[in-house]
């Protein structure tokens, strides 16, 4: 139980710890080769910031990941899972104590809201079969973040299906739910992540949600209008180890409004443009921050794949202070496009491919930093 709290980032009020998620755990490790090493060595991570997480409030942990290219030497692997071994033999009673007690406080305390399905930006997109595992609990879980839109709302003033943000329609369910579930179905086959096979729609106004979901999609930032309370936690839960994908949205207005809203969260970092060789391009694929990826609605009214003025594809980022991307920018990209319209013969193919390797690299990077 006590490993289990760190299956994925908590709010500071606590979480439910889950046997599966042990179990899970335990089974890596006994994995043959890189994959059980790489396990182990994350077993010993979690533990070592425990206690000093716990005292802070805050359960972010790094998650494991069994990808293919290790970012610790085996050796390095094998040396912690021994300290891990050690210790816990030691200090076996201590541990289960405290176990007992993270798990009486959290299960009070915690519990992330419920799976539920909106309306989205784009007509088509709801019209997505919702998959026969849709319930079934999962380690890793693609969270699309929900925001009230400013400006114009949509795509060149257009905005959306309308009404009230809090039940879709607007310009933060753009992609969604096509797209996030087809994203998930790529890390299921790409990947050995434990992925669940829909996405969860996560609303800042909901107390300390969002602390639950380690990984935000937000799509057509330009648009989004944060008040000061959605700002204030969307700060804190990157600066705990949360990660957030800013995608599809194009041109100098949206950018502005982009940039506007990410001046306040953080009116102290820069965005950077990422270099070829930062490891968010490397994590799985090796690809470069040359690429683009085109929008659908432009390639089939014959755009070339951009919005507005927004003709050059940048991938840019936020770090944190020890160099970690807590935001990753598509600008003049369209992602989540390359997930809804994968298997579409009008889309692509050379396009689709890149979205898709750029979606499994953000994953892993995600669950490795």
């Amino acid at each position: 139980m006590l490993l289990a709290v760190d299956a994925q980032p908590h709010a500071g009020n606590g979480c439910a710890p889950r046997r599966r998620d042990l179990l899970a755990a335990l089974r890596a490790v006994r994995q043959p080769g890189a994959a059980g090493q790489l396990a182990q060595g994350t077993l010993n991570r979690v533990f070592h910031r425990r206690v000093d997480l716990f005292l802070n409030g805050a359960f972010f942990c790094p998650a494991g990941s069994h990808a293919s290219k290790l970012t610790r030497s085996l050796a390095q692997h094998q040396l912690t899972a021994l300290r891990w071994t050690h210790m816990f033999r030691r200090r076996k009673p201590l541990l289960i104590g405290f176990a007992c007690l993270l798990a009486l406080a959290a299960g009070a305390a915690w519990a992330e809201r419920e799976f539920r399905v909106y309306r989205s930006f784009e007509e088509h997109a709801d019209h997505t079969d919702l998959p026969s595992d849709w319930n079934k609990p999962a380690g890793f879980v693609i969270g699309r973040l929900m925001y009230p839109s400013g400006g114009c709302g949509g795509f060149g003033g257009f905005r959306g299906r309308g009404g009230d943000w809090r039940v879709g329609g607007t310009s933060w369910a753009v992609d969604y739910p096509k797209g996030d579930r087809y994203y998930a179905s790529i890390l299921r086959r790409l990947t050995t992540i434990d992925v669940r096979s829909v996405e969860q729609p996560v609303n800042l106004e909901d107390g300390n949600d969002v602390f639950d979901w380690p990984y935000l999609i937000v799509g057509l930032a330009g648009y989004w209008d944060l008040d000061d309370e959605m700002v204030l936690k969307l700060r804190e839960y990157l600066l705990r180890g949360g990660f957030l994908f800013a995608d599809s949205f194009f041109g100098s207005s949206q950018w502005e409004g982009f940039a506007d809203g990410m001046r306040r969260i953080f009116p102290d970092r820069e965005i950077i443009d990422l270099p070829d060789d930062h490891p968010l391009f490397h994590s799985v694929y090796d690809l470069n921050g040359k690429g683009h990826v085109p929008n659908m609605n432009s390639l089939l009214g014959g755009g070339g794949g951009f919005l507005a003025d927004g003709r050059t594809p940048h991938w840019r980022a936020i770090l944190d202070d020890s160099g970690r991307v807590m935001v990753a920018i598509a600008f003049n990209n369209d992602v989540s496009d390359s997930f809804q319209w994968a298997d579409d013969p009008d889309y692509p193919a050379e396009a689709a491919s890149l979205g898709l390797r750029m979606g499994v690299n953000f994953a892993v990077y995600a669950l490795t930093h």
